[in-house]
């Protein structure tokens, strides 16, 4: 019975450390910051897509000379990201071509340049998943092509407090760990003197 309980507390010892390795090295990920920051080429220091953005008009219609279009416009210019990209060191920026549909979701994204071609996927991924305002033409919803934007990425340093939070976090993640491995050691060296 107690070689059973000894090896049992062992087990239970080993898959506690392995989750607390786990959640330890998610926490860490976690702190490992990047930033994506878009820019759209507009010119009228609004955020607007490119000028160059064709409208696509409606099957079997024309568009009038007084239309009034509305360009696709992101919704937001920047992006925090957590440990999310699968990239050794991403940095620099890459232009982008893509097409908005009528709900706003960006498709046939194609890189038109790229400081930094470890960057270039996450920026496609990325652009696909980013929230943007559908154009309109008169009014109404209407797909957009060959919109551009640039996505400039960045490692953001943790601060003095976000250092000192992952230390508290680390602590109190391995404090299970060193009393679970405690009992097993005090348990087994208990089984061994009998």
């Amino acid at each position: 019975m107690e070689i059973r309980k000894s090896r049992s507390l062992q087990r239970l010892a080993r898959n506690r450390s392995l989750a607390v390795v786990v959640a330890a090295a998610m926490t860490l990920a976690a702190c490992a910051n990047y930033r994506a920051t878009i820019a759209e080429p507009g010119g009228d220091g609004q955020s607007g897509a490119a000028s160059r953005s064709e409208v696509v008009a409606p099957e079997g219609a024309a568009i009038a000379k007084d239309a009034v279009i509305v360009r696709p416009k992101l919704k937001e210019n920047e992006r925090a990201l957590t440990g999310d990209l699968d990239i050794d060191d991403p940095w620099g920026s890459v232009r982008l071509r893509f097409d908005v549909s009528k709900d706003g979701e960006a498709g046939n994204v194609r890189v038109i340049e790229a400081t930094n071609s470890e960057v270039t996927e996450a920026a496609r991924h990325l652009i696909a998943a980013w929230p943007i305002e559908p154009g309109t033409l008169d009014g109404k919803p209407a797909a957009f092509k060959n919109v551009e934007a640039t996505i400039s990425f960045e490692k953001v340093e943790m601060d003095s407090d976000q250092k000192a939070a992952l230390k508290v976090v680390g602590v109190i993640l391995l404090i299970p760990v060193i009393v679970v491995l405690a009992a097993a050691a005090v348990l087994s060296g208990a089984k061994f003197n009998r």
